[in-house]
């Protein structure tokens, strides 16, 4: 289970990675991955890609297809903004 789980965050955090618009910022080593969104206009700054990956984020937790611990009763994260350094970040970290 923890092999098969290991393997779906990669399988995310890679698939994510290859859309155009976003980026991966740590490929996950057991099961979680990082990765942001672009603003993909021209003179984009580091705020309206923080922006972006904001209102990316927001728009998967309204669909209810991923949610965040943030959420009352999550007991997993599989979805949410993560900011280490700052700046919001998508953690994607599949639930076991």
């Amino acid at each position: 289970m923890i092999e098969r789980c290991c393997r779906h965050a990669a399988a995310i955090v890679t698939g994510i990675g290859s859309l155009r618009g976003a980026e991966v910022l740590w490929h996950p080593v057991i099961n979680q991955g990082l990765v942001r969104f672009l603003d993909e206009r021209a003179g984009s700054t580091e705020e309206d890609h923080d922006r972006r990956t904001d209102e990316v984020i927001a728009a998967i937790l309204r669909t209810g297809e991923a949610f965040s611990a943030a959420q009352p009763g999550a007991a997993a994260v599989p979805c949410g903004s993560v900011s280490a350094t700052g700046r919001p970040r998508k953690k994607m970290s599949p639930a076991l």
